[in-house]
């Protein structure tokens, strides 16, 4: 009984044994929640981790394909050595080379106080290989051209009619099939912010195929279809003033453009930026848009190349990509149309930079083509959109003008999204640092920097220029716009004149020594900013340069008198009654009788070395402000 009893007391407690007691209970699960929580933080740890490389690949992605985009197209750029025309150059006599001085590079800032109303915009041309080996084309959209003759009446015949007349863009590409695109190894771009959206806005200057018979790049009829014979007198597509009215549409810049969903595979179209991506002018009157071509981008081509415009206020003698025929300029009077309205103080006035090609696509832009722009109207006629007497609205401030929105190629020109600023300097020799044009900075000297902006030539002319953001001369420095002026870099042209027969200046043209008081620069007023030099005077003993006490001196007559040399002395002795003929090439030693002194020529021009461009932009994925900057040397 006693084993028995002791045998059933060990079990018993053998048996509570294999439980867990409450505190046994409550550690364990303490320990697993304690486990949960460091593996759900490791897990978290790599999720965000993770997420924030994704984010950083992301962000790298965006600032790769900007930076790659921008650098390649500077790289292509037109004007290679940023020395701003003078009007007192010639073909003749030219203060630098015309070659790499070929279209234009504009930078307008605008507002100083606004990281987001800047804008740049200039000329490229891929064939140019100094720094970048690449000559892939720029691409953009074409149609297929036909006439209104019995040739055309079904869909294969439309098609057989494109392929016989080549001279069009939808061929540019070196395709006769119809791709509804073009190429072309020139274009002017245009990068600005508008709604916190960077656009990349490219227009093609065309580069027609070779046809024989053909050096126009306006498209044309070329070939007879019905009596399978080439025209002896081809006939122009898009401008119909001087068009067989059986041939071709002669009402409103209208087209007769390939339509496959038509039984006819045509339908008439004045849809010209829905249709076509060319850099074109609007013809006189409604006759139809006129497109440039490469040539355009020599700065030597006089007017006598350009068809009559039929536009009384438009300046007379201007190069075929002068302010007038630039993409976004009006091409009445050259003014860039940058903003909603002519005056900061309006309500409604917001910055447009250029038109997107959303905008341009719309039904209701009808500029060039027709010289009319129905502003939600279609029976308004006359109205530019490049010119400030009309007033595009964006009354939800979506960034898109009411009046354009919803075209057919939305999102095309965009570049970048949640864009905050998007701000444009210049390196100022002087100064030594990257600056906003129209700075009010002095060097250590108390000299003013290159772009200061009391060395802008335009507002030292005793007849302002009228430019953005006033239409009055009057107002160019009155308060409070007055800090506006002089915040604009063009390298202008040289014909450029006004209505009244003036020639005009380009805004800056940096040089190492200024004109003297007194000295006709061209409309600049009598007092000079420091340095200057002094003019070379007969009878006057010179001595011969030393590192630390240099003689220099401008001539007294020059051609081109524009002060872009200015000469050494390097042989001492008395300057004879009679002004030496100066050379004009840098650094050639100028010959002179026995007891004069001798001279060698110095350039006297300060090219832009450089630009910066700084795009500051928020990404979605990361919350995070991203900032860029890329600095671009101009100084081949």
């Amino acid at each position: 009984m006693r084993f028995a009893a002791s045998h059933n007391l060990q079990t018993t407690r053998a048996t509570n044994r294999r439980g867990f007691t409450l505190i046994e209970m409550l550690i364990s699960v303490t320990l697993v929640l304690l486990m949960m929580v460091m593996f759900a933080e490791i897990f978290g740890l790599a999720s965000d981790s993770m997420t924030l490389q994704r984010a950083l690949a992301d962000n790298d992605q965006k600032v790769r394909a900007f930076t790659t985009v921008m650098r390649a197209d500077l790289q292509k750029r037109t004007f290679q050595r940023v020395v701003p025309f003078h009007p007192k150059e010639s073909v003749d006599v030219q203060s630098e080379l015309f070659e790499p001085r070929r279209g234009y590079l504009y930078i307008s800032l605008n507002d100083p106080a606004n990281a987001v109303d800047n804008l740049l915009q200039f000329t490229t041309l891929t064939t140019i290989r100094l720094e970048n080996s690449d000559e892939t084309p720029y691409y953009g959209n074409a149609t297929g051209l036909v006439s209104l003759n019995p040739g055309v009446g079904s869909v294969a015949a439309a098609e057989n009619e494109i392929r016989r007349n080549s001279q069009q863009p939808e061929h540019d590409d070196g395709e006769l099939r119809m791709n509804f695109a073009a190429a072309s190894k020139a274009a002017e771009i245009a990068y600005y912010v508008r709604g916190g959206r960077l656009y990349r806005r490219t227009i093609l200057v065309r580069d027609p195929i070779a046809v024989a018979g053909s050096s126009t790049p306006q498209p044309r009829l070329t070939w007879d279809v019905s009596a399978n014979e080439p025209l002896a007198t081809p006939i122009e597509y898009l401008r119909h003033f001087n068009a067989d009215p059986t041939l071709i549409q002669t009402v409103n810049g209208e087209y007769a453009k390939y339509d496959p969903s038509q039984a006819s595979g045509y339908s008439l179209s004045d849809d010209y930026w829905a249709d076509f991506g060319f850099s074109a002018y609007s013809a006189a009157g409604p006759d139809g848009a006129v497109l440039l071509d490469e040539r355009a981008l020599a700065n030597d081509q006089l007017s006598a190349a350009i068809p009559t415009l039929g536009i009384s206020t438009i300046p007379v003698s201007v190069g075929p990509l002068a302010q007038c025929f630039r993409f976004g300029f009006d091409q009445a009077n050259g003014v860039s149309r940058e903003f909603s309205r002519a005056d900061p103080s309006d309500p409604n006035f917001y910055f447009i930079g250029r038109y997107t090609a959303e905008e341009m696509s719309h039904g209701d832009f009808n500029y060039p083509q027709n010289g009319s722009t129905a502003f939600g109207n279609p029976v308004t006629s006359g109205d530019n959109p490049m010119s400030y007497t009309v007033s595009p609205s964006d009354a939800n401030q979506d960034g898109i003008i009411d009046e354009f929105a919803a075209g057919p190629r939305r999102g095309e020109d965009l570049l970048l999204s949640n864009v905050h600023a998007f701000e444009i300097d210049v390196w100022d020799d002087r100064l030594g640092a990257f600056v906003q044009v129209g700075h009010s900075l002095t060097n250590a000297a108390g000299e003013f920097g290159d772009y200061h902006r009391s060395r802008n030539l335009q507002l030292n002319q005793s007849t302002p220029q009228v430019v953005v953001p006033s239409t009055n001369p009057a107002a160019w420095n009155t308060a409070p716009y007055d800090q506006w002026t002089g915040r604009v870099l063009d390298t202008w042209h040289y014909l450029n004149e006004d209505n009244s027969g003036n020639k005009q200046l380009p805004p800056y043209r940096a040089l190492d020594y200024y004109p003297p008081a007194g000295r006709d620069y061209y409309g600049v007023s009598t007092t000079a900013p420091a340095p200057t030099l002094p003019v070379w005077t007969a009878g006057t003993t010179y001595a011969a340069s030393t590192p630390s006490a240099r003689v220099l001196v401008f001539p007294d007559t020059e051609e081109p008198q524009d002060f872009s040399r200015y000469y050494e002395c390097i042989s001492g002795g008395t300057a004879g009654a009679t002004e030496p003929v100066w050379s004009t090439v840098p650094g050639a030693v100028m010959d002179a009788p026995a007891g004069e002194p001798r001279w060698v020529v110095r350039s006297n021009v300060r090219p832009l070395r450089a630009i910066q461009i700084r795009v500051r932009f928020m990404h979605e994925a990361s919350e995070k402000m991203r900032q860029l900057s890329l600095v671009h040397s101009l100084y081949n």
